[in-house]
């Protein structure tokens, strides 16, 4: 019996013991965390930004391949020249270089190494960003920007929360422009299809055709549906492949935003790192190497 006590007591003062270790770790473990929530953080604003830029060339893609597959077929021999640049998608890459700045800063503040006591560096990174909001056309933004004025026009403030509203802002500009380009993305690619599909039989060369076929048809009918069909087929994978590193960065961000909820909450740190991991999963899946169409 008495070694049975001492072997119970002996285990509660194991478990104590971790308990106690664990609690000494647990400000480390969170520190931790938000200093890997801002580096994912980082990573997913470098893939947004390369969207952002990505789109603006598929948006022109679009518009020449468009452009050429009418002339073919006898629709419109017009075509309206699209601009270079789209300043509101400019805008929205300079925003996204301002957050790393904000990012940076926030992570020098919640190092355990960190000895700064001013947060006057993260304060004018944000209010730059605040700055780029009341510049865009989005009444939602500027309300944001006044809400996090409001937090860092104080001495002292809680820059969890301001890292929290600027990640959540993050996630709503992104659904917002990624449900412009997809429905600009569908209806484009409507269009290409029906003006592929009514290109006549003879626009084509059969002899040219048949290097480009591959498939092991006979005759010029079946050469012209194929090659349609492998356009149409081309374009598709194109397209989807931007698409599915879209659906990559969304599903990385809804994964930061509950991230940075559940660090306001002082949620259990293990499911907040298993979160981070798959933000971190989710980005590297993303591919910017799609084959460019001939």
């Amino acid at each position: 019996m008495k070694r049975i006590t001492t072997l119970i007591i002996a285990a509660a003062a194991i478990v104590s013991t971790a308990a106690l270790q664990s609690c000494n770790n647990a400000p480390y473990q969170k520190t931790n965390a938000k200093n890997r929530m801002a580096s994912v953080t980082v990573q997913a604003l470098n893939n947004m930004s390369e969207i952002y830029s990505e789109i603006e060339e598929v948006a022109i893609k679009n518009e020449f391949d468009n452009a050429l597959a009418n002339v073919l077929s006898h629709q419109d021999a017009n075509y309206n020249p699209v601009v270079v640049t789209n300043e509101e998608l400019r805008q929205k890459i300079d925003i996204f270089n301002l957050y790393r700045i904000a990012l940076h800063e926030y992570t020098k503040l919640t190092s355990a190494e960190s000895t700064l006591k001013s947060l006057s560096p993260f304060s004018n990174a944000c209010a730059n960003i605040t700055s780029k909001f009341r510049t865009a056309n989005d009444s939602t933004l500027h309300e944001k920007a006044n809400i996090i004025n409001s937090y860092i026009t104080s001495q002292r403030y809680n820059t969890d929360k301001v890292m929290n509203i600027l990640i959540n802002m993050l996630d709503e500009i992104w659904q917002k422009d990624s449900k412009d380009w997809n429905n600009l993305l569908n209806e484009s690619f409507a269009n290409y299809q029906l003006a592929v599909n009514n290109i006549p039989e003879d626009s084509f060369n059969e002899e040219k055709l048949a290097k480009y076929v591959y498939q092991p048809y006979d005759g010029k009918t079946a050469l012209v549906e194929a090659y349609k069909l492998n356009l149409i087929k081309e374009r598709y994978d194109y397209v989807r492949g931007f698409v599915n590193s879209q659906d990559n960065i969304t599903t990385a961000l809804k994964y930061l935003c509950e991230i940075s909820n559940a660090l306001l909450k002082a949620r259990d740190v293990e499911e907040i790192d298993n979160d981070i991991s798959k933000a971190e999963a989710a980005l590297k899946a993303c591919d910017f190497g799609q084959k460019e169409l001939e």
